[in-house]
């Protein structure tokens, strides 16, 4: 995160809140299923499990605007075999929870930034461990002069065996191809937003693993990159992060981004959690947000919180 917890404790006279756990109980309904079916499904998922690993690639989104109307992005192929490489646009639309659907027509005219990029190259084959650059770039930068919204589309990278991986159950043929997708933002000349936490609690998954929820907001009209972390204090010792969150996006159609984090424990001790929200979208990430909230013991002997990292997009 490039800032240390115990430097960033926030003035005494904070307001600290309760946070309580949510403690309905989730019943999960087992059915039965064949042992033919359960093989089918663990191959299928062992060759969707190889296929995914066919390529990476990095940065996880890119921004343009008239400065920097270029970004470069690199996919490389670690399998032990060649694959095929396609690339093309979609545009989708943020939900919430930080998943996506596709935009509508309407929607499409509005925000898609696909018209005013080129893309190069839009196909290639990848040998074992090869690498790939991809150049996206803002066709006429000063255009976005006539705009007062982000533009935004998802490239979309389709990888695919190059001879097919193909392997037969009872004489069934099976290829598999993996499509993985990254934002490419276009931005004006736009005040940048900022972003605050909202509401905090805590609920309990069905197996009874607790899970910290936040409900992040957004102020401004240009999108902001976040992430958080959370620590807990105890008896006056020192804090322990025992959750971190990493490109945590607030696009500009969303104006609240609900966050999702199971803290690998089924109780936690009495203390403090403090919450720190960070803006990640510049070289330094710098805070936003800090929140205080008092954690009442539970019934029993609890157990270690074990740390959590998680990428969100």
């Amino acid at each position: 995160m490039g800032h240390k917890t115990q430097q960033n404790r926030p003035p005494k006279a904070l307001t600290r809140q309760p946070l309580n756990a949510n403690h309905r109980v989730f019943k999960l309904i087992l059915k039965d299923i064949g042992k033919a079916l359960i093989f089918l499904f663990l191959l299928l998922y062992g060759l969707l499990s190889a296929a995914y690993a066919q390529t990476t690639i990095s940065p996880l989104r890119a921004s343009l605007d008239a400065q920097s109307p270029e970004a470069i992005f690199h996919i490389t192929n670690p399998a032990t075999h060649s694959v095929k490489v396609h690339l093309e646009w979609r545009d989708l639309i943020a939900l919430e929870n930080g998943g996506y659907r596709p935009a509508s027509t309407e929607e499409r005219d509005h925000i898609s930034a696909a018209p005013f990029l080129q893309l190069s190259p839009a196909s290639f084959t990848l040998p074992p461990g090869g690498k790939q650059q991809v150049k996206v770039t803002l066709r006429e930068p000063k255009q976005l002069a006539q705009f007062d919204h982000e533009l935004r589309s998802h490239l979309l990278v389709v990888s695919a065996p190059d001879k097919g991986l193909r392997q037969k159950i009872g004489g069934l043929p099976l290829d598999m191809a993996v499509a993985v997708s990254v934002p490419v933002v276009l931005k004006p000349d736009l005040p940048a937003s900022t972003a605050s936490i909202d509401r905090v609690w805590l609920e309990r998954h069905q197996d009874g693993g607790l899970i910290l929820k936040l409900a992040l907001q957004r102020h401004g009209k240009a999108s902001i990159i976040t992430g958080f972390s959370a620590a807990l204090t105890k008896d006056f010792i020192a804090p322990e992060e025992i959750a971190i969150a990493h490109n945590i996006a607030l696009y500009p159609e969303i104006e609240q981004r609900i966050v999702s984090l199971p803290l690998g424990t089924t109780a936690l001790p009495g203390g403090e959690i403090e919450l720190l929200l960070y803006d990640e979208g510049g070289s330094q990430p710098h805070l936003l947000a800090r929140r205080i909230f008092y954690l009442a013991p539970p019934p029993g002997r609890a157990e270690p919180p074990r740390m959590i990292r998680v990428r969100a997009r």
